[in-house]
C-alpha cells in the first residue's frame, strides 16, 4: 500500500506508470499492478 499526494504523484499515459516522487526515492508502479487508488 502506497499513499498518493498530488504534489508528488504523475501519471504517465505513455508508459502507463505511476511516478511517485518520494524525495530520497522514486517509484516506478505499472498501472496493471494497481487494484485502487485514492489521490489526497
Amino acid at each position: 500500500m502506497i499513499e498518493l499526494h498530488k504534489h508528488n504523484v504523475k501519471f504517465d499515459d505513455a508508459s502507463q506508470e505511476i511516478i511517485i516522487d518520494a524525495g530520497i526515492e522514486t517509484y516506478w508502479i505499472g498501472a496493471d499492478k494497481v487494484s485502487y487508488y485514492w489521490i489526497h
